[in-house]
């Protein structure tokens, strides 16, 4: 006579499978949805834009303790909790093909009579890798596209709309590998009934970690959403191998399903509606909307700022080359690109700081000297933090490295040494007081 633990509480995901208290079943594979780059929200370079990654969380809680199918007492409160944490990370080779790799990571917290003891005690590590190829059979999208919104006559934007209807259907397979520590499988053979002592229903195979055996999986998934609400169903059939310490776990078949409503959105087709109710509850707070603040922006380091200061730049001089992608094409302006990013840009936007003084009136740019010789141009300027003065400059790409002063013409005879921007923008640590130690 067997006894078993059964499944009291629930799990994190919408699951409508019976559990007994194994819960090494299950390989978590992302919506398609979510998996697929989409057209105009492009994610860094071209060979990177086909990766993905998910993280599933899984926990159960078994508390109840059966016999031959009917609930029987718990009198030494016997439970197990288990919380599985798959890290997923994949890549979509096409549209219709995609590689995954599952890593599960497990903790489990138990407590089991073991004759007339209480053992409590715990088991945690990573489980057994799963590497999984996933078929798109079908994707079936209606409605959606883009099209010029012109709610605004001065300012006319495109406006990206999601299909209001997708259905699609995924075959997946792969194998199961035997990372997982199976040492509590020993158990199995090494159980003892003591007569007057109350049952255990945790075993060994319920602790363990792995199974010990290399696995195969086959199964499905079937998805369907208009708008924000959706059904997804999944269906997994694992089949065992010989596992070690001669224990064979028995084939799994197992399926999820059930409705949703998927709360953020996805795109930013109503990111005027998120604005508008931003800017309503902000009102009794007494929040300002008022356009860009050139001031703060350079202050923080921020480089593209008015059509004043980039105008007849290009990425590269503005070490924002990571907007750009060479490899994609073509597009107006990339065999010049290509040709800037070959020989080097020949000059590059740098950062001047100067004393505190009264700036004249900036009506173009002002140019750069060094040893009377013009050497660039400076585009903007304002106060920043400390009554110090921030310029926003063009200098030839080889005086940069070489703390050469510079001096602003219409400015003042101080010379200026020159630091770069690209190493701030490059790390994202664009403050005012980094900018200065970088200048000193």
């Amino acid at each position: 006579m067997k006894d078993f633990l059964y499944l009291l509480g629930g799990a994190v995901w919408l699951a409508a499978f019976p559990i007994q208290a194994c819960d090494l079943c299950g390989c978590y594979t992302p919506q398609l949805e979510a998996t697929t780059s989409r057209e105009g929200e492009p994610f860094g370079p071209g060979w990177l834009r086909g990766a993905y990654g998910a993280v599933a969380e899984q926990f159960t809680h078994f508390g109840t303790v059966q016999v031959d199918g009917h609930e029987v007492g718990n009198p030494t409160d016997q439970h197990l909790d288990s919380s599985i944490t798959q890290l997923v990370a994949g890549y979509s080779l096409n549209s219709r093909f995609a590689l995954q790799v599952n890593v599960p990571l497990i903790y489990r917290s138990f407590q089991r009579p073991e004759g007339f003891k209480i053992d409590r005690g715990t088991e945690a590590g990573p489980g057994d890798v799963w590497l999984l190829g996933k078929l798109v059979l079908f994707h079936i999208t209606s409605g959606g596209g883009r099209e010029v919104s012109f709610d605004d006559p001065k300012s006319p934007r495109m406006v990206e709309r999601e299909p209001d209807y997708t259905v699609s259907a995924v075959f997946l397979s792969g194998v199961k590998f035997p990372t997982g520590d199976s040492s509590r499988l020993k158990e199995e053979f090494d159980e003892t009934e003591i007569e007057g002592a109350p049952a255990s229903g945790i075993h060994g195979h319920d602790l363990t970690l792995g199974t010990g055996s290399y696995d195969g999986i086959f199964g499905g998934q079937f998805s369907l959403r208009y708008r924000n609400f959706f059904f997804q169903q999944d269906l997994q059939f694992i089949l065992r191998g010989d596992g070690s310490h001669q224990y064979h776990f028995a084939n799994d078949l197992s399926w999820s399903g059930g409705p949703g409503y998927e709360v953020y959105p996805l795109s930013s087709a109503r990111a005027l509606d998120v604005w508008d109710a931003i800017v309503a509850a902000g009102e009794r707070h007494g929040l300002l909307v008022t356009g860009p603040n050139v001031a703060r922006a350079m202050e923080r380091g921020i480089t593209d700022i008015s059509y004043a200061t980039n105008q007849d730049l290009n990425p590269l001089e503005l070490w924002q080359s990571y907007l750009v992608d060479l490899d994609k094409g073509p597009f107006i302006g990339r065999d010049a690109l290509l040709e800037v990013h070959r020989r080097g840009p020949a000059r590059r936007q740098v950062g001047l700081l100067g004393p505190a003084e009264r700036l004249p009136r900036l009506e173009g740019p002002w140019p750069l000297l060094r040893d009377g010789a013009a050497v660039g141009d400076t585009r903007w300027a304002r106060w920043v933090i400390a009554s110090d003065l921030l310029a926003l400059s063009l200098l030839q790409a080889r005086l940069i490295d070489l703390e050469l002063p510079i001096k602003i013409e219409q400015w003042s005879d101080r010379q200026l040494p020159p630091f770069n921007l690209g190493t701030l923008v490059q790390t994202w640590r664009i403050t005012a007081g980094l900018a200065r130690r970088s200048a000193v």
